[in-house]
């Protein structure tokens, strides 16, 4: 009996499905775009019983429940969606319950101490994803170990099909604070116009005077969940905490520029281009990187997330 949703699955997504059965654990490994969360709604949809989805971020777990909603209303009240801090606070109750899947979004989370109890959740079949399979901890091999069998490591066959976007890629290396915001101001008066731009920045005393030097509005933890879409659904220019960093659909984004980063953070910068690679956005879509030569000198290894995945990376120094 087909499963109650209107997803039809690639034959990408067939095969992960296939090893999903044969073995109760895959970890996929897919580019954003490419269908990691659509096929987790159509898995929830296939597997009857109670199931449990685990992201890092309260967007990624609004948005997982909308696919739901859209893709497979009729399993919808059959998931419990949670972010990973629910972990810690469920203590005991972890045990008492067993699920036909459990779907450990953003997997490269998994490992760290605070939420790797949930590896013991009870569960009949697990489905791991994450596009950025990288810790800077030195412990990216239990990404793996955890996750379950790897597919979509390689991805030079989504690009050769169009499956999802390859973006410009460029880093700028400034020699002061001072100059690298003078190249914020000019990317910002030259962005696409009628097209999303999202400047990225961890700190939180400058994201806001960002915003206010913009006139945009600033997207960080302290907004409710609801707010967070609102503001980024209704602005063509936002600055943006790490809330939006990963499992997050932005269909009209272009321009994607990293002001404040999480240092030398592989896992971040591949998920913020990655909010680039399933745009739907017309033209060319581009993701700048801004460093001083001080971020560059230590934190350049955030980079290797670009190289290791064949992006074309232009180094400008100013």
């Amino acid at each position: 009996e087909p499963p109650p949703t209107t997803i039809k699955l690639r034959d990408y997504q067939e095969e992960a499905l296939r090893r999903l059965l044969e073995s109760g654990r895959v970890l996929v490994l897919w580019p954003a775009g490419a269908g990691k969360t659509v096929f987790a709604a159509y898995c929830c949809a296939l597997f009857r019983g109670p199931k449990l989805y685990l992201a890092y971020t309260a967007m990624a777990v609004r948005q997982f429940l909308e696919y739901l909603k859209r893709f497979c209303p009729e399993v919808a009240d059959e998931v419990e969606a949670h972010t990973y801090a629910w972990v810690s606070r469920a203590g005991e109750a972890l045990g008492k319950k067993r699920y036909s899947l459990v779907i450990f979004d953003e997997v490269h989370h998994l490992p760290a101490p605070t939420y790797a109890q949930a590896y013991f959740i009870r569960r009949k079949y697990q489905l791991a994803m994450t596009a950025t399979p990288w810790r800077e901890d030195g412990k990216d091999e239990l990404i793996v170990a955890l996750g379950g069998f790897p597919v979509g490591a390689e991805w030079e066959e989504f690009w050769r099909r169009g499956v999802v976007r390859k973006p410009k890629a460029v880093v700028y290396v400034v020699d002061s604070e001072a100059h690298k915001l003078q190249l914020l101001d000019r990317l910002v008066r030259t962005r696409p116009k009628g097209k999303k731009t999202i400047i990225f920045c961890d700190w939180l005393e400058e994201g806001k005077r960002l915003a206010e030097r913009y006139g945009c509005p600033f997207i960080h933890g302290d907004l409710s969940v609801s707010k967070r879409f609102r503001l980024l659904e209704g602005s063509d220019l936002v600055v943006m905490s790490r809330v939006g960093d990963m499992a997050i659909h932005v269909p009209d984004v272009a321009r994607v520029v990293e002001y404040g980063f999480l240092y030398g953070s592989r896992a971040q910068e591949g998920q913020r281009v990655g909010r680039l690679l399933h745009s739907e956005a017309r033209g060319p879509v581009e993701h700048y990187v801004l460093m001083t030569v001080g971020e560059w000198e230590r934190y350049r290894k955030r980079l290797h997330a670009l190289y290791a995945r064949d992006f074309d990376v232009e180094v400008v120094r100013l």
